[in-house]
């Protein structure tokens, strides 16, 4: 089968392999870094604003010998893939040197654009099933940003040029870290929980300068506390799925707009619609 735009496929990552399957939709055309075919593209973790779907059609028929254009090793990591155009970006990990990778691969192909090494004071304690490259990055079309718990955010451009960076250190958690970054117009816009604080930060996405910090000084396992989602956009707002709540900050400063109690652990990343929100709970074997 002849490969067309990678937009098309259906991209499975399985920590140490990645597959990608084919079908044979219309050609996309050329991608705009301005975002104009940003629904045409799965820019961040679980795509479109994180709703989980594609205006794409998957392959109906696929597997290991099945529909196959390619298949590569990768390092450890439990990053989504990103797709835009012809790259694919993933986080990684090499535990035996403890390095953080950022990972660059052509769609087409599967073959290693590039990898840059990130640098950490020390990597952050983790659940004994994952490991500290669990972050998806995102894109804007024109830079690629990655999130590492155990080092901060860093940014490149297709090519793997450094743009900017912006440190933290070492996240301290109940079980390791397992949100994603999301761009909110000229916003980063990152949830960063640790079992001192829950904070909610927005970056310019072009220069790393901070626009607003949101700190939100509870009990991480009492209610507001450490939460595993990412932020989604909705209705002008950033809505987070925290531990027995749901709560929408503001675009522009960060405050609170409103929130609504629920019992929960804080870990399904909201899905959004024009009309409506969706949240998966979980508290104590009860699903809500």
């Amino acid at each position: 089968m002849k490969p067309t735009s990678i937009i098309t496929r259906l991209m499975i990552a399985f920590g140490i392999t990645m597959l990608a399957f084919a079908v044979t939709p219309p050609c996309l055309g050329q991608t705009k870094p301005d975002g104009r075919q940003l629904d045409k593209q799965w820019a961040q973790f679980r795509g479109l604003n994180g709703s989980g779907a594609s205006k794409q059609a998957p392959p109906a028929q696929f597997g290991p010998d099945r529909n196959v254009l390619w298949k590569i090793s990768t390092p450890v990591g439990h990053s989504s893939p990103v797709v835009w155009g012809n790259h694919i970006f993933l986080t990684g990990y090499e535990p035996e040197s403890k390095t953080l990778l950022a990972l660059a691969y052509h769609a087409r192909t599967g073959k290693l654009l590039w990898k840059r090494n990130i640098p950490a004071v020390g990597i952050e304690k983790t659940h004994k099933v994952s490991n500290p490259a669990t972050s998806t990055p995102v894109t804007d079309g024109e830079r690629v940003y990655y999130y590492f718990a155990s080092a901060g955010i860093f940014v490149f451009k297709f090519d793997g040029t450094p743009v900017w960076n912006f440190p933290f250190p070492t996240i301290e958690t109940a079980n390791g870290s397992g949100t994603s970054p999301m761009i909110a117009g000229e916003l980063l816009v990152l949830n960063r929980d640790e079992l001192a604080k829950a904070t909610l930060i927005a970056l310019d996405r072009r220069t790393g300068k901070e626009a607003w910090r949101y700190v939100n000084n509870v009990n991480p396992r009492g209610p507001g506390g450490q939460s595993y989602a990412t932020p989604v956009l909705w209705k002008g707002n950033i809505v987070l799925h925290r531990r027995d709540e749901v709560v929408a900050h503001s675009l522009a400063d960060g405050t609170r707009v409103w929130w609504v109690t629920v019992p929960s652990s804080g870990a399904a990343t909201p899905v959004a619609t024009d009309d409506a929100l969706y949240v998966a709970t979980l508290d104590s074997g009860r699903r809500t």
